[in-house]
């Protein structure tokens, strides 16, 4: 047992929490979609996702324009809906005190990026040092939009397995 004393703790805050998913924008409204029943995933037939039909939950096209158009078309996909939740959030108002660290949490980060990106055996894609792709420079990215310190960004990187029960599922 180790007794990690008093000297280790830190006062956390969690001011407010936002989400934008396939059933929708807001806590409130995931969670009514929740209690009635409601689910975002639905069956997609993409080939730029598998060769064959998988469940998923994906968020319609129609909300990243409406974003891309807000924020900046410079954004990832990641980056959009993470920077609409933290707008949404501080409602463009606030002042971050020194102290306030940012923590994004993800499954896939920048995963988008990767599209045609991943070249084969012989030809292995190698990102550079400041590519989207790497969840560091995601974060950065958006907690400098914001007025974050660097040293105050912190990832917490869950690798995300609710994709694979549907995938077992035959003739999806």
């Amino acid at each position: 047992m180790v007794d990690t004393g008093k000297m280790n703790e830190i006062k956390t805050y969690i001011a407010d929490t936002e989400m934008i998913t396939s059933l929708g924008a807001g806590v409130g409204v995931n969670l009514k979609a929740l209690s009635e029943g409601r689910s975002g995933v639905v069956s997609c037939d993409d080939p730029r996702l598998a060769q064959r039909k998988i469940m998923l939950g994906k968020i319609p096209e129609s909300a990243y324009v409406g974003l891309w158009e807000r924020y900046g078309y410079y954004l990832t996909r990641a980056e959009v809906l993470t920077v609409a939740c933290i707008d949404r959030i501080f409602s463009g108002n606030i002042l971050i005190p020194e102290k306030t660290g940012f923590i994004l949490a993800t499954a896939k980060g920048n995963i988008d990026t990767l599209e045609g990106r991943c070249g084969s055996e012989d030809n292995l894609f190698v990102p550079e040092e400041n590519d989207p792709v790497f969840m560091t420079n995601m974060a950065s990215r958006i907690a400098s939009r914001f007025g974050f310190s660097s040293s105050s960004v912190h990832i917490i990187s869950n690798a995300c397995i609710s994709g694979v029960p549907p995938s077992w599922q035959p003739n999806v």
